[in-house]
């Protein structure tokens, strides 16, 4: 995997839940940016989903304090997906981003071992992505360019990484060049 590799695909991904715990918590909202090596997007997917396979979602407990942060209201689902549904989906999506030279596309997040659990609780089986992933942190952090402030709706937050991460490559880019 590297960046400007022709073929290689990148999916910028966050995730909203329930609770911090990937293994008793569930991922209401899935969003992704698909991009190409140099970062461009080529493709999107965002959906809420219907926690531990419900169709009528309430929030108490654990829920309730991951409400006062991502503020999504249960009233919001009505056309929300099953989470095998929207695990199917993901593995589609990352099928269809595999190079013909069998690149797996790389799961992107500036908190990648979060979203990774939580892609992993979508998708149980074959995993369809390349076997680590990128987390920008230390990227943004040590270019100054520093992580998004969230707005905890996944869809816009995969949306302000996927732009801060050009700006860190270029201030490297330039750095080097310099």
């Amino acid at each position: 995997m590297r960046l400007n590799q022709r073929g290689q695909t990148f999916f910028v991904i966050d995730y909203e839940t329930t609770g911090l715990d990937p293994v008793k918590d569930d991922p209401i909202e899935v969003g992704i940016i698909v991009t190409d090596e140099r970062f461009n997007a080529i493709d999107t997917f965002n959906w809420l989903i219907f926690p531990r396979g419900s169709d009528t979602p309430k929030w108490g407990g654990s829920e309730l304090y991951a409400y006062k942060v991502h503020g999504i209201h249960p009233d919001e689902f009505q056309n929300a997906l099953q989470p095998c549904v929207v695990g199917e989906a993901i593995l589609k999506l990352a099928k269809r981003h595999t190079s013909k030279q069998g690149q797996k596309p790389v799961l992107v997040s500036d908190n990648i071992q979060f979203e990774w659990a939580f892609t992993k609780k979508l998708i149980p089986g074959d995993w369809p992505f390349h076997y680590c992933g990128w987390d920008s942190s230390l990227l943004l952090e040590a270019t100054g360019v520093g992580d998004p402030k969230p707005v905890h709706r996944a869809f816009a937050d995969a949306g302000l990484l996927h732009a801060a991460i050009p700006k860190a490559l270029d201030r490297i880019q330039k750095c080097c060049i310099d």
